[in-house]
């Protein structure tokens, strides 16, 4: 049997997926192990086995009706998701710092959270995106590498923490900066790609990825700097590190915010 394209999603696909998806649409963006299970609910089979927490929430949508709607709506949600997740962890722990204080004094970094009571949210929002981005399925195999590394890296900075024995506070480091290495790697190689001819807002959106890569390599940059040749008793008071780390958690937010097509969606 052969899947037609949906009626009005071909707009909203064009030009975002991998070279040659084109044909399907479900199939362009939803990538081969979605497009699989579309496929066998189309012959009456029952789909793939799926991956994770967040995967099986997603089946639980997905099989509501056999509808490839269903796919393309939840996949935009986990995406969603994952953009809001990464702007309020700095958000939520700052605030949550600020009424344990009864101040308005940030900690010099968000690791440092973990040894105050909103190490709660700090944990709890770093295993969300972890198990978010386990369950994230892209185009092709290393989408799906990178997801699951960037679980990995978020659970081990969840689980060590920065003030711990000297291997924990390695582990922590070590896999922050791998984190934020593959959250770039996302958005200047990954989230770029284009089939096809793109539209003007795949452009647009194109020029948001590459900004917001660059934005989180840029900070990496400046907190390698502040902790060696920055570092200063006046320039620490500032607690740069915080800051830098909240700009690259809101660059990687606003990249998954415009894939999930929260903003600069293309118009029909």
């Amino acid at each position: 049997m052969v899947l037609r394209p949906m009626p009005g999603l071909v707009g909203g696909l064009r030009g975002e997926g991998g070279g040659g998806r084109g044909g399907v649409v479900a199939v362009s963006l939803v990538g081969p192990k979605w497009a699989k299970g579309t496929e066998m609910r189309a012959r009456g089979q029952p789909p793939p086995p799926w991956r994770g927490a967040g995967a099986a929430a997603i089946h639980s949508t997905m099989t509501g009706n056999g509808d490839g709607e269903d796919d393309l709506v939840s996949y935009r949600t986990l995406r969603r998701v994952v953009g809001v997740l990464g702007v309020a962890l700095p958000v939520v722990v700052a605030a949550w710092g600020f009424a344990l204080c009864h101040c308005l004094r940030v900690q010099p970094s968000i690791s440092d959270y973990y040894a105050l009571r909103t190490r709660d949210a700090f944990v709890g929002i770093l295993f969300t995106i972890g198990w978010f981005l386990f369950a994230y399925r892209g185009y092709e195999r290393r989408d799906d590498v990178a997801g699951n590394l960037a679980c990995v890296f978020a659970l081990a900075v969840a689980l060590f923490p920065n003030t711990g024995t000297r291997v924990e506070r390695l582990v922590h480091f070590g896999a922050a900066l791998a984190l934020f290495l593959v959250l770039a790697y996302f958005s200047l190689f990954l989230f770029t790609r284009t089939g096809g001819a793109p539209t003007n807002r795949k452009r647009m959106r194109n020029t948001v990825y590459r900004a917001c890569g660059i934005a989180i390599l840029l900070c990496i940059a400046g907190i390698g700097l502040s902790y060696s040749v920055l570092s200063t008793q006046v320039f620490d008071a500032f607690h740069p590190v915080f800051w830098l780390e909240t700009v690259a958690l809101w660059a990687f937010g606003l990249s998954w915010f415009v894939k999930g097509e929260t903003i600069l969606k293309d118009i029909h």
